[in-house]
């Protein structure tokens, strides 16, 4: 399990997202924006990360929306590990928000 979570670079930086802000949910519009993947590796990491259960999915108004699963095995090592690097990415649609 922890060799398919390591296993690139563009899902490491999903992860690292997700771990960073794990309260909140993530359209796909809003991942591509926040880590700068193109569409079709996006799709394919988040439905790699989907298998191995490392996100819920939720459907609003049609759309799909990512969060990470807090009952994940390694959620707690993780976790660790983000405070550990102190590597927190710019949630950007927050960022505009607080600028309003």
């Amino acid at each position: 399990m922890l060799t398919q979570l390591l296993s690139s670079k563009p899902k490491s930086k999903l992860i690292n997202l997700f771990l960073a802000y794990p309260e909140r949910s993530f359209s796909l519009t809003e991942l591509h924006h926040d880590t700068a993947m193109r569409g079709p590796l996006l799709l394919k990491t988040v439905k790699q990360l989907r298998v191995i259960d490392f996100l819920t999915v939720s459907v609003k108004n049609r759309r799909r929306y990512y969060q990470v699963n807090k009952h994940f095995a390694l959620y707690p090592e993780l976790i660790s590990l983000l405070r550990k690097v102190k590597r927190i990415p710019i949630d950007l649609l927050a960022h505009k928000i607080a600028k309003v």
